[in-house]
């Protein structure tokens, strides 16, 4: 009774001390249309243009309509930023229900041949890329979380279906367990037995150093899950039914398998003209209606640049290498055939669509026409094969003359992948956010809309940022080339290239923020912590971090708001140990000297360190915040780590799948703290270790970065697959 009057106490004390308001007023910003050029003649802004990746695209079963061409409704999958659908062939989209999904990224969608109300999602990145080396896999924000299933046409989905079972026989409550180390890529359904369901998934195994492959089957229409297949490093990622033939399947990863009983039973025929497992990296499969004997398969061949194509006109028999065709990365391999012509193929090459055709039994290849986003992740018929359609990064395109041109279809689709957002404090007020795969792109906001999104740099758009004192002072970097360029003209033109090393390794979101007191004073970290008094014009290596190596790189930076020599700076790798060294650091003078302040961060144990936060009165007072799937989220010291046990867990009442990927402090004197997680926003009180959501209105998104604008108090949120958006701050009582 004792221990009930407590919690009731507590809870009480709780509601008093953080009152907030009860809901908040979450707008989308964007961009949800193809931005504008800021320059309409840089090739480098037309390549990199786009809205954000779309991974596959689906329909639904055709209902009676009067209008003629008329598909019924189309749906694509985001890998981060659900399911959208279209009843006008693709010309608008509007979200569909699946904001709120344990994952909200989509990989694939299937529908009752029958009774198109029910249908199933398998959630997560279809193309995730899991890692041998990084806690959780090192992509846990796009790791599968189970298949959804619904009754009422996709308005409704249930919680994750399906007692599964592990390949010896045993059933596995944690199967779906946050983080789940699995990647489902497709689901099918029978068409004659609609209960009967087949997924294929991959895995990584950290102890055996392999991607294991498995095939699951269901016969009650998701109830229980058995595997039919399993292979050890057999990284499966495909799964096709043969035209007219449903009960036979074949599936493949690093080599192909054929089952004639509806997946029941799988055969690996060895010497059937396929190269040996230890070459490959996957196959990629396609068939044609008009001739289902054939099976096409591309082959992605390790450390090559050039992928082969591979025909057998024996349903699977014997395969025969036809050509080599330039590559594409395993994860954006794409493949199909013309539904009534079995002499033209489309596949991904490079970042192009290429086509295949075959004249008297010889294939040649050639471009498939231009005009398309890089990187091409599917390619997919409608169901009258007339049209061909190429989900991209960049978002989704479609094309009626066999790919000799393209059109973007990608109108209302908000799923761009942000990783960072900076918002000007002096009107006119400006957004410069990075977006994975679609450059550095800015929004001029206006009364009446929404649209006025402008691409300012191209490439992979990775940290941006505003000067607060002079905002035509823009920064903006790029993952792939370390490239980092300066504007002085609000982003219409740039500099050169003012990266601080062409040598040191850095991380692909590499940490850069600029001294909240100091005008022009930049920072960078890659190996080493760089500093620059000129806005980047020339750098200065800061770092002697006793015991860290060439190979460490550095994640996070922050410099305090009210101390310019206090600076934290925090390396990307766990500790691997109980008793962690060497991942974070401070100075407090300047930078010439720095203290190892690691031990007693248990988050840092076995996850990895995502950002840091000081607050803006006390140099002392530090949060830094993890990801990994573990226990600790956040962890915060009021002595700048140093003493008698500095660290604490600040991490109560986050969800065990909240990974923190950015804190903010407030700068009001209430020291409010948000926190942008892998399932959105999260605030607190800084002395109280509570925190409580604050996604009203918000869509279960991974949040990459916030801002705040000071002068309407408000607060601006990068989202990994829904743009940007805004929110009045938390009010406090």
């Amino acid at each position: 009774m004792n221990r009930l009057h407590y919690t009731f106490g507590f809870l009480l004390v709780l509601l008093f001390r953080f009152h907030s308001v009860s809901a908040q007023n979450w707008q989308a910003l964007g961009p949800d249309s193809f931005p504008s050029l800021i320059r309409p003649f840089d090739y480098t802004l037309k390549n990199a243009r786009g809205i954000g990746r779309v991974c596959g695209i689906f329909f639904q079963p055709k209902q009676k309509c009067f209008l003629k061409n008329n598909l019924g409704k189309m749906y694509v999958g985001s890998p981060y930023g659900g399911l959208w659908e279209s009843s006008n062939n693709g010309a608008q989209w509007i979200p569909s229900y699946t904001d709120q999904l344990p994952n909200t990224g989509i990989a694939s969608l299937a529908f009752h041949p029958k009774k198109s109300g029910i249908c199933y999602l398998t959630t997560g990145d279809p193309d995730c890329i899991l890692s041998m080396h990084d806690p959780a896999a090192g992509s846990e924000s796009c790791q599968s979380r189970g298949i959804v299933k619904s009754t009422d046409g996709g308005k409704t989905w249930s919680e994750p279906i399906g007692i599964w079972y592990r390949c010896d026989g045993k059933p596995d409550s944690a199967f779906w367990k946050y983080p789940s180390l699995k990647v489902v890529r497709k689901i099918l359904i029978h068409p004659k037995k609609p209960n009967v369901l087949l997924v294929v998934i991959h895995t990584c195994i950290s102890k055996t150093k392999s991607f294991d492959g498995f095939i699951y089957r269901s016969v009650d229409a998701g109830k229980n899950w058995y595997p039919v297949l399993c292979v050890t490093d057999g990284y499966l990622k495909d799964l096709e039914f043969v035209p007219g033939n449903p009960d036979a399947l074949f599936a493949s990863g690093r080599t192909i398998h054929m089952s004639t009983d509806c997946g029941l039973h799988w055969d690996t025929q060895p010497n059937r003209g396929l190269p040996p497992d230890s070459l490959v990296l996957r196959f990629e499969l396609s068939f044609c209606p008009a001739k289902p004997e054939n099976v096409y398969a591309l082959c992605v061949l390790k450390n090559s640049y050039q992928n082969d194509f591979y025909l057998s006109e024996n349903s699977g028999l014997t395969f025969k290498k036809r050509l080599s065709v330039p590559a594409s990365p395993e994860w954006r391999t794409a493949l199909a055939v013309h539904p009534g012509n079995p002499d033209l193929v489309f596949f991904s090459a490079g970042n192009r669509v290429n086509k295949l055709v075959s004249y008297k039994g010889l294939w040649n290849y050639k471009n498939a026409g231009d005009g398309l986003h890089d990187d091409v992740h599917e390619l997919t018929f409608d169901p009258t094969g007339k049209t061909l359609y190429a989900s991209t990064d960049g978002g989704l395109y479609a094309s009626s003359d066999e790919g000799e041109n393209w059109r973007q279809i990608s109108r209302g689709l908000n799923i761009a992948e942000c990783w960072s957002v900076s918002v000007s404090q002096q009107k006119p007020y400006r957004i410069l956010a990075g977006m994975q795969d679609c450059g550095t792109q800015q929004f001029r906001p206006s009364d009446d809309s929404i649209s006025g999104w402008y691409m300012v740099r191209g490439g992979d758009g990775m940290e941006a940022l505003i000067d607060p004192d002079f905002p035509r002072c823009q920064y903006s970097n790029d993952g792939n080339n370390n490239l980092t360029s300066r504007s002085e003209d609000g982003g219409i033109t740039w500099s050169r290239n003012l990266a601080a090393s062409r040598k040191e390794k850095a991380q692909y979101l590499r940490p850069f923020i600029r001294d909240p007191q100091q005008k022009n004073v930049l920072y960078t970290g890659y190996s080493s912590l760089f500093k620059s008094k000129d806005k980047g014009e020339s750098w200065t290596a800061l770092s002697s971090f006793p015991g860290i190596d060439g190979n460490a790189t550095l994640i996070a930076i922050a410099v305090a708001p009210s101390d310019s020599l206090r600076i934290y700076a925090a390396f990307a790798n766990p500790a691997w140990s109980p008793d962690p060294e060497h991942r974070l650091y401070k100075s407090s003078d300047g930078g010439k000297t720095w203290t190892d302040i690691t031990i007693g961060l248990k988050g840092v144990s076995y996850s990895a360190i995502t950002c840091l936060a000081i607050q803006p009165d006390n140099p002392d007072i530090v949060l830094v915040g993890f990801k990994g799937g573990w226990d600790y989220k956040v962890m915060r010291s009021e002595s700048g780590g140093e003493g008698k046990n500095p660290w604490k867990n600040y991490s109560s009442a986050l969800p065990s799948d909240a990974d923190v990927n950015v804190l903010l402090f407030d700068n009001k004197p209430s020291h409010v703290v948000y926190a942008g997680t892998h399932i959105g926003v999260f605030v607190t009180m800084d002395n109280l270790n509570a925190w409580r959501s604050f996604n009203y209105g918000l869509p279960r998104v991974m949040v990459s970065d916030m801002d705040i604008l000071h002068a309407t108090q408000e607060l601006y949120i990068g989202t990994h697959g829904r743009g940007i958006w805004k929110s009045p701050l938390f009010i406090s009582k």
